[in-house]
């Protein structure tokens, strides 16, 4: 609880409740990120915009993102790694959103993974159409449903895994796969946890947006089809 009697306790109060909105799982990026989306959460506390709304519009975004990402043009490419990168640092806000105005919940949650998800599946459609429409290979669609099966894998087990080991509380399931990976410090469990890392809704789309600049989207298609299917195996193993 917190107690405002003057000017300096208001602007006490409102760095704490700022700082309330990071999370401890937050990564260098993550925490990064929320210095842009924290103070734009701030200004839309005093709309009628709820947390969830604000899901539904990112989502928007992101199958946006992916439309110009399978047209296979440079200029194309680069808005859509910009709206994608743009769209990952405005993630934090509808949960920012629900913890500022006490409006978190469990179906809060889910809709946000959903969002997460959709966005993931959609970009990389997109991507891997762009790839071969760049490229003239169609290799590409290949890779491509390699990537999209090994995320689909890895969604279904994180699905099962928040429902069935959070009790109740699936935001706590990157807390519990963290320290999982950490628990046995060996140099496969260091990889794994570095690829979640880079496949993380905050890190990715900086790649991607860097690909875009030099013109080089087709790889990320080739990375995301070893990475994800490493991924949900190392999760089967770990987390069994």
């Amino acid at each position: 609880m917190l107690h405002v009697r003057d000017e300096a306790d208001l602007a006490r109060a409102e760095q704490t409740i700022r700082r309330s909105s990071y999370k401890d799982t937050d990564n260098t990026l993550a925490r990064f990120n929320r210095r842009i989306s924290v103070p734009i959460s701030v200004a839309l506390i005093r709309t009628p915009l709820t947390a969830n709304q604000f899901s539904v519009a990112l989502v928007a975004i992101g199958f946006y993102s992916a439309w110009l990402f399978s047209l296979g043009h440079y200029w194309p490419g680069v808005l859509g790694g910009f709206l994608s990168l743009a769209a990952s640092v405005l993630d934090g806000c509808d949960g920012e959103i629900a913890r500022l105005k006490y409006q978190e919940s469990a179906l809060g949650c889910w809709i946000e993974t959903f969002g997460d998800y959709s966005y993931y599946l959609a970009i990389f459609v997109g991507l891997t159409i762009g790839a071969v429409r760049q490229t003239q290979w169609a290799i590409f669609y290949w890779l491509g449903g390699t990537a999209l099966a090994g995320m689909v894998l890895t969604f279904g087990l994180l699905i099962y895994l928040r429902s069935r080991i959070t009790a109740g509380r699936p935001d706590k399931l990157h807390a519990i796969a963290r320290d999982r990976f950490k628990a046995e410090q060996t140099w496969w469990s260091r990889i794994i946890w570095r690829i979640s890392f880079v496949a993380t809704r905050s890190a990715m789309p900086y790649g991607i947006f860097a690909l875009s600049l030099v013109n080089l989207l087709p790889l990320v298609i080739v990375l995301a089809a070893i990475g994800s299917n490493t991924y949900w195996i190392s999760l089967v193993l770990k987390l069994r």
